[in-house]
């Protein structure tokens, strides 16, 4: 196997480790949406609902985020399924600096979507009173 061989099936192996972590951030993201409709459902107070408001926001961002990475690693998937020979190399250097773009949009979103699950479970924990964490299941 040649060196561009090898590779070539390292970026392919890692986009498919990237579709897999967009699926989890994705569900992530999910998730924490059910809770703040849950809240939303049993909570009042003007300075709850601004709270709540907050998070609503950083979710849809976090959709956004997600879609607008969906697609990146769609458009480099198919673009490393199409080599042309005689630029052969040309064209690997722009797959690989694409790929390093992707590799560190994908490590943000991680880290944003832990430290905001992580904030987003604390406000939960604080303003559980009188509701059933299970509820959440439903």
């Amino acid at each position: 196997m040649t060196a561009i061989h090898h590779i070539h099936d390292q970026l392919l192996y890692e986009v498919g480790v990237w579709k897999k972590e967009i699926e989890k951030i994705q569900f992530d993201n999910f998730e924490m949406k059910k809770q703040l409709i849950f809240l939303l459902q049993k909570l009042n107070g003007k300075e709850l609902l601004e709270s709540l408001e907050k998070y609503q926001t950083l979710f849809l961002m976090q959709d956004r985020l997600i879609e607008i990475l969906r697609n990146d690693v769609f458009l480099q998937s198919g673009s490393l399924n199409i080599c042309i020979p005689e630029n052969i190399k040309r064209q690997r250097a722009k797959q690989i600096k694409k790929h390093k773009k992707i590799r560190n949009e994908i490590i943000f979103c991680e880290k944003e979507t832990i430290i905001i699950k992580e904030e987003f479970d604390v406000f939960v924990e604080n303003h559980h009173t009188n509701t059933n964490k299970q509820s959440f299941d439903s």
